[in-house]
């Protein structure tokens, strides 16, 4: 009798460890700080126990969203248990333990605004035939209030000039924000252009010099006659300058027309 009482108290034993082995146990944190966007069991609880493919099935069962930035949530050992039922996993195959309920606390990523500075930056030099010779300064700084982003989230940015560039000055550029291809701002960024390419500017370079002998030429009719003067005053092609005939000694009033070539517009006594 007591030989089979024994037996019936060892093999009690034995299957009471067994059965505690296959037990997965689950340690709840009082408070997890969390990032991404859907919260699973490993973000606020220590897995531990049970076989190693339910263990690892239990840790990534999804438990709650990420609450709304400067918001907390309380998720409780009932509602824990509840999800893992629901995923399928038995009652008697897991254990929850420590806090009673876990506060969730979110943690977000703002948006830089030398990201969207950066944004704006492009779409005014690619604006620009040459954007190697021009300084693009950010006007203003950016103040607004950017998107925040959860750990497993990413922002685009478009970016749209509002006018067309004619020269040096300030550009208004529309950045729009979107996280995951969601809007969530549009905001104007502006920028002070502070020089062009070369090929926009008008050459500085005179054409002609003061005191530089040049060639004059007027046309009268079928008659071209041309002489050599001296330049009275510097000018760019296409400027008006005062020229004294060598021979003559008159002065006369030409438009530049070339390096140390003018054209006689009108003659002066």
């Amino acid at each position: 009798m007591r030989r089979w009482l024994l037996a019936i108290v060892l093999a009690g034993m034995t299957i009471g460890e067994i059965h505690a082995d296959d037990v997965t146990v689950i340690h709840l944190r009082d408070r997890a700080v969390v990032a991404r966007r859907q919260i699973v069991l490993r973000d606020v609880a220590e897995v531990s126990g049970g076989p190693e493919s339910q263990r690892r099935m239990v840790a990534e069962i999804d438990i709650d969203d990420l609450p709304p930035t400067g918001k907390t949530r309380s998720c409780s050992r009932a509602q824990i248990a509840y999800r893992l039922r629901l995923a399928g996993i038995p009652a008697e195959s897991f254990r929850i333990e420590g806090a009673e309920s876990v506060i969730l606390v979110p943690q977000r990523r703002p948006i830089a605004a030398a990201e969207v500075e950066e944004a704006g930056r492009r779409a005014v030099a690619q604006a620009l035939p040459d954007a190697r010779s021009t300084d693009i300064r950010l006007a203003r700084p950016i103040v607004a209030h950017l998107p925040e982003l959860a750990e497993d989230e990413s922002a685009s940015f478009e970016a749209v000039l509002a006018t067309t560039i004619r020269g040096p000055g300030r550009v208004q550029v529309n950045v729009t924000i979107r996280v995951e291809g969601e809007h969530r701002l549009s905001l104007p960024v502006y920028f002070d252009i502070v020089g062009l390419p070369a090929a926009k500017l008008p050459d500085p370079t005179p054409a002609v010099r003061s005191g530089d002998v040049v060639r004059m030429s007027v046309t009268m009719g079928n008659l071209k006659i041309t002489g050599t003067g001296e330049a009275l005053q510097s000018g760019r092609i296409g400027d008006m300058i005062r020229v004294r005939n060598v021979d003559s000694k008159i002065v006369v009033t030409g438009r530049v027309n070339g390096p140390k070539s003018v054209i006689i517009e009108t003659p002066e006594p």
